[in-house]
């Protein structure tokens, strides 16, 4: 056998070789998102969909009694987003490639902000993984899509204290940690009016297209954050803004019976 005829064969099998490690990476990534996701939809099976006489939702009320760390689930109507939500403010990042149990997993799981305060704080900031199986918040990408957005305006929220609607906003791509970015990431509380204002109209100047709707200081928002491809850094951000349940704008330091609306500034609802 020539040297040349030994080469070949050497890289062949080394070719070969590199084919069968990309195969199995990919099937054991498919796999542990099949897992994650399994595990989801038990959940959603095993403590079903009612509430207690305290108006929380009782899947959430028996996770939070086995992980007091999922402290709510979100879920987007008549889309793959249904998932609980987990808060570990000790550690950074800490639910990143963690699931509900603990466990590594390459999907993770969606998780509020560290910096966040999940009762009082005036923007809850949700991050998950944009999955190429369509997991997780992948299907964030879709509100590029300005006909999606009309069809799925709704977000849901299940809390400690009870259900709580929201309704987008805002939708936007953006780089994060180029050192001059929007550090929307940053924005979780505010004491003053102006500051929340002016969040609120950055928000809406960067919305790939015009909702009709906005906020204004007193209301809670929720920002949903995924990561993004068509830029390096990127990331798809979703804001939305608590509905009461008539439908209008609800301000967090107000009681239900004090609703104020009129924070639409056109459209739908």
């Amino acid at each position: 056998m020539g040297k040349k005829t030994v080469i070949a064969v050497i890289m062949t099998i080394i070719g070969m070789a590199a084919v069968g490690i990309g195969a199995y990476q990919l099937w054991n990534i498919h796999w542990q998102d099949l897992k994650a996701e399994t595990k989801f939809e038990e959940m959603s099976v095993t403590y079903g969909e009612g509430t207690s006489s305290e108006g929380v939702n009782q899947k959430l009320a028996a996770l939070n009694a086995k992980n007091p760390d999922c402290i709510y689930w979100l879920k987007i109507p008549d889309t793959e987003i249904d998932y609980p939500v987990m808060y570990h403010p000790q550690e950074e990042e800490y639910y990143l490639y963690r699931d509900f149990d603990e466990e590594y997993s390459p999907s993770g799981s969606l998780y509020l902000a560290e910096n966040c305060d999940p009762v009082f704080g005036d923007n809850l900031i949700v991050y998950g993984h944009h999955m190429r199986s369509g997991a997780m918040f992948a299907h964030l990408e879709d509100y590029k899509d300005e006909a999606f957005y009309k069809k799925h305006k709704y977000i849901e929220l299940e809390t400690l204290q009870g259900h709580e609607d929201y309704e987008i906003i805002a939708v936007f791509t953006t780089p994060v940690y180029t050192g001059h970015d929007f550090e929307y990431y940053k924005f979780t509380t505010t004491e003053d009016p102006k500051e929340f204002n002016n969040y609120v109209r950055q928000c809406k100047e960067k919305s790939i297209y015009t909702t009709g709707k906005t906020a204004e200081y007193g209301q809670r928002l929720l920002t949903l954050s995924t990561c993004e491809y068509s830029q390096k850094n990127g990331r798809m951000v979703i804001v939305a803004v608590r509905m009461s349940t008539t439908g209008s704008v609800i301000h967090i330091d107000a009681p239900e019976n004090e609703v104020q609306g009129g924070a639409s500034d056109g459209g739908d609802r």
